[in-house]
């Protein structure tokens, strides 16, 4: 007899439940079936009873939350806390027309889901009537009608709600972000610089502008530098990012801009891999390096509870960069080698962002960013069995704001 019993339970308690999701499964495919509405931008209001007696978001939210899971519209997040405060400054009940208008125009949606509450059977149920309001042009492109068993207490399902609501926003649309950057290095920047050559045409230290203890040196195959220290300007860099709808793998394209220069100082060198030997850079003009670049990263987002992004990525680019010699000879201006020389060399980019996107409104954010990068470049002097390199690499931090689209 009890086991009938507990099985009666519990099925009428799965019924129940099952009727409350299809209620609202219901009335949020009934507000978007017409094919004008998809893929709209729609913000869901909060539903107000008829009587003045306040709103009840809890049944929007839910309702929101079907919307965004259905996926015919794309929702858009909405302040309930401002728009509740309004309203009682107004000393009103449900919202007037040219309100709901207002408010879709303010939080950049093209239409709004809003609707009147009738309080039935004391209180235990409650009749809702919604309705979908084109903002532009006031018309109503979907109506529904349900009664819903009032099952919540209202702070835990808000708090509850809103957690979810929010994750599932900014995970169930398309984003698309475009982002400005400036940027400087975290300490100096390293460069690696080598002079090299097979044979064709020997080096002497005369001929790269440098002087030594032992006076003008060669033929030599190699001059290399390490780990010397750059100053500069940059990065500059604008950046399209998107991610798809559900997706928290994306992708971004940047072009940035960057100049870095060999800072004075007391370093080493080798000739032919011999050494290290003391060597002085006593001005910060040896070389000059221009840097234009085009890089691609996979990005990885985590969707938080808060108007925060953190992300990762890691990407490969190529980069254009002209190179100023002043006191090093080349054969880019004449058919001899003479100084000064400019020349242009292609580079490989590697770079590995993270970073943090705080939302400060529906469509603009703030950035920071710690990235790794590192540029080899190769170039020649325009000399014969030259294969001259360089490679820039530090950790920089950037700083900037972005658009959402």
């Amino acid at each position: 007899m009890t086991r009938p019993l507990l099985l009666s339970i519990l099925l009428l308690t799965l019924a129940a439940t099952m009727a409350t999701a299809t209620d609202y499964e219901a009335m949020a495919a009934q507000l978007t079936r017409r094919a004008s509405v998809e893929g709209r931008r729609v913000a869901v209001l909060p539903f107000f009873y008829t009587n003045g007696g306040g709103s009840d978001d809890v049944i929007s939210k839910r309702l929101e939350s079907e919307l965004a899971q259905q996926g015919r519209v794309r929702i858009v997040e909405c302040e309930v806390s401002a728009i509740l405060e309004e309203q009682e400054r107004q000393h009103s009940g449900a919202f007037a027309l040219s309100t709901i208008q207002r408010w879709g125009e303010l939080l950049g949606a093209e239409a709004v889901v809003t609707g009147r509450l009738i309080a039935k059977d004391k209180g235990k149920k409650v009749e809702v009537n919604a309705r979908l309001i084109m903002t532009r042009t006031a018309e109503v492109m979907g109506a529904a009608k349900m009664t819903v068993k009032r099952d919540w207490d209202t702070d835990a399902e808000e708090e509850r709600e809103e957690t979810y609501s929010y994750s599932s926003r900014r995970v169930s649309e398309e984003v698309t972000y475009f982002e400005v950057f400036y940027g400087r290095g975290l300490g100096a920047p390293v460069m690696n610089l080598q002079f090299k050559n097979n044979g064709t045409q020997p080096i002497y230290t005369r001929d790269l502008g440098i002087s030594t203890q032992w006076g003008n040196v060669g033929p030599l195959k190699s001059v290399k530098w390490s780990r010397l220290k750059t100053e500069g300007s940059g990065p500059v860099s604008i950046r399209f990012t998107g991610f798809g709808p559900g997706r928290v793998l994306g992708g971004a394209a940047a072009l940035e801009w960057q100049r870095t220069t060999i800072a004075p100082q007391l370093t080493a060198f080798k000739l032919n891999d011999y050494g290290p030997f003391p060597f002085l850079f006593n001005a910060g003009d040896y070389i000059t390096v221009n840097s234009l670049s085009l890089t691609y990263t996979a990005m990885l987002r985590l969707t938080t509870d808060f108007p925060l992004e953190p992300y990762i990525g890691a990407g490969v680019g190529i980069s254009l960069n002209t190179l100023e010699m002043p006191h090093v000879k080349g054969l880019s201006n004449s058919a001899f080698l003479s100084a000064p020389t400019k020349d242009f060399g292609l580079g490989l980019v590697l770079i590995v962002p993270v970073g943090l996107r705080i939302k400060v409104s529906e469509q603009m954010h703030l950035v920071g960013e710690a990235k790794m990068q590192k540029n080899s470049i190769s170039f020649d002097r325009d000399i014969p069995g030259e294969k001259d390199t360089m490679s820039i690499k530090g950790l920089y931090l950037n700083l900037g704001a972005g658009y959402r689209f």
